[in-house]
């Protein structure tokens, strides 16, 4: 039995060349952490000899894109309602998109929350959990 990253990148690659199964796809992706994210993208590499985003890329639509920015504007408003708009913070929905998301969705996260917003997200941040 193969090891959880093999079986993902196994699974897809599959999904990506025999069947074109975008939504097994998106369920290996968004159900793994930065650190398993890193992990199977070299491993991807060494086993198939291509690059796991080009992979995708060549395979998706602009659906995938779309489905991202829904995302990011779910994130950003979510931690407004979490920290700026509420007495207090809930530090639970800051954890959980911290820990659940990559670096690069949270620098677009910040550039949303700060388009949205009247402060910025490193800002928000540092007030509610620096100096509380």
């Amino acid at each position: 039995m193969p090891d959880p990253a093999r079986r993902d990148a196994d699974i897809l690659h599959e999904a990506l060349h025999t069947n074109i199964d975008l939504k097994a796809v998106t369920e290996v992706i968004c159900c793994r952490t930065p650190s398993q994210l890193l992990h199977l993208k070299h491993l991807y590499v060494s086993l198939f000899g291509v690059y796991l985003e080009h992979d995708i890329q060549s395979q998706t639509s602009g659906d995938h894109e779309k489905f991202d920015q829904r995302l990011v504007e779910q994130d950003a408003k979510a931690l407004y309602k979490a920290g700026e708009k509420r007495l207090g913070t809930d530090e639970t929905t800051f954890r959980n998109i911290f820990g659940e998301r990559s670096r690069a969705h949270m620098a677009t996260v910040s550039s949303a929350y700060q388009n949205t917003n009247k402060s910025t997200l490193r800002k928000v941040i540092l007030a509610f959990f620096l100096y509380s």
